[in-house]
């Protein structure tokens, strides 16, 4: 049986992150799927891989790994994150409580441009997911509309 080469959209996507090697950020990187997946992000050269959680021991070659707690980013994204939902009753305490959630952590770093993007839903709900990215990123100033997607590229059948 030959290879089958993958779909001209992975194809396209590869090409655009070796070009710009995004730093990515995993929330879910305490999920052995997840550190996998990472570790091949780097070792491919698609991404500087960003692995949030706990004992994650060493990491493997372009993969940066901590907990929310030890970030030396945890006070500022717990005030940026009071700043922005204290209308809706977060105090400073709380904010501090929310930075401590890693999807809600890793969408702060991307509001604040210390990653391009967050890639969850292995371990998360697609709800959690999302309700993180609107609750810190938002929506650009003319949509009102949230949609999302995700892209599967199954290997090959075996016989």
């Amino acid at each position: 049986m030959s290879e089958q080469s993958p779909p001209a959209v992975f194809t396209r996507l590869e090409e655009v992150c070796r070009a710009h090697k995004p730093r990515l950020i995993f929330p879910e990187g305490n999920d052995p799927r997840v550190r996998a997946a990472a570790e091949r992000a780097a070792a491919a050269g698609l991404a500087q891989p960003i692995l949030l959680g706990s004992d994650l021991g060493q990491a493997a070659t372009g993969v940066s790994h901590f907990s929310p707690e030890v970030s030396p980013h945890f006070q500022a994204y717990s005030e940026a994150f009071h700043q922005l939902r204290k209308h809706k009753g977060v105090d400073l305490p709380g904010a501090a409580e929310a930075m401590r959630n890693p999807l809600v952590f890793a969408a702060m770093a991307v509001r604040q441009g210390d990653a391009d993007g967050t890639i969850g839903g292995a371990v998360n709900a697609t709800a959690d997911s999302v309700r993180a990215a609107l609750q810190v990123i938002g929506t650009a100033p003319d949509q009102s509309m949230v949609s999302s997607f995700f892209l599967m590229q199954l290997p090959p059948p075996q016989n």
